[in-house]
């Protein structure tokens, strides 16, 4: 099986990741944004199956891997975590879905929240005083 060559978002959550960079200002670009909501995934993730929690809804390509992986970090990653090399950036896009739909839940849930709160909530030290 060969492993991807450009990676996608679904509608709703590319929807999301445009608006963490032009409504809520978290990031610079939507491939910060795109990496981070990857991250949140693997963080939010420890120890279940992330495959469990996938979508199936179809995809709009967003990124070459190349672009959002230039270095090859997030593939080197998913290597560490066990997942073969001929579908980690399927892997990856799955994650960037995943993470992106647990995160505008959160945001959902209390919109109030800011990113450094979500950032401390994953390190376990909890909501930021306000």
């Amino acid at each position: 099986m060969d492993d991807k060559k450009t990676l996608g978002l679904n509608h709703e959550v590319h929807s999301f990741v445009e608006a963490l960079v032009s409504s809520w200002k978290w990031f610079p670009d939507q491939q910060s944004a795109g990496r981070f909501c990857f991250a949140y995934a693997l963080v939010r993730q420890q120890g279940a199956d992330p495959i469990q929690d996938v979508d199936d809804a179809p995809r709009t390509t967003v990124w070459n891997v190349g672009t959002i992986d230039s270095d090859g970090t997030m593939r080197q990653l998913l290597a560490i975590l066990g997942v073969s090399e001929e579908a980690s950036y399927r892997m990856v896009e799955d994650l960037m879905n995943l993470g992106a739909t647990l995160l505008q839940k959160r945001l959902s849930d209390n919109p109030s929240v800011g990113l450094w709160d979500i950032i401390r909530e994953q390190q376990g030290e909890g909501p930021s005083p306000q």
